[in-house]
């Protein structure tokens, strides 16, 4: 079986509160580091706007766990906020990732928010076509 860097493969996993050493390892790093990349993107509908702003730190010094994962590279926060013309409100979401991608913000903000879009539009159809 060929390694792993042979496949030229890389991710994007979400670390989320199941597993909380490692998201608390994630979230310090934003606190003690600075992003070496950000972008924001913007999209407008007619249900409202959503906004992404990714940010991301490469230095990985301050990862306890940085070893478990082959090609670790960075860490990434996505802080989402999505507005209901409808309604009237907005909420706000902040999630964290890892990759083993270079730190640009740009693409990796690019890549998760098309992830979260195919899941938006699988549960769209679900809903309506399905009831």
């Amino acid at each position: 079986m060929p390694e792993r860097s042979s496949k030229k493969a890389n991710y994007i996993l979400a670390v989320k509160e199941n597993q909380p050493l490692r998201l608390e390892d994630v979230k310090d790093s934003f606190k003690m580091l600075p992003a070496e990349s950000v972008d924001e993107q913007v999209d407008c509908g007619t249900g409202g706007w959503k906004c992404g702003r990714g940010s991301v730190v490469g230095d990985r010094t301050l990862l306890d766990q940085s070893g478990d994962w082959e090609g670790l590279r960075a860490r990434v926060r996505i802080e989402a906020e999505r507005y209901h013309k409808a309604t009237g409100k907005t909420e706000r979401e902040i999630r964290y990732y890892i990759n083993g991608l270079a730190p640009q913000a740009a693409p990796i903000n690019t890549l998760v928010r098309q992830h979260w879009g195919i899941g938006n539009k699988l549960h769209w159809v679900l809903d309506v076509a399905f009831g």
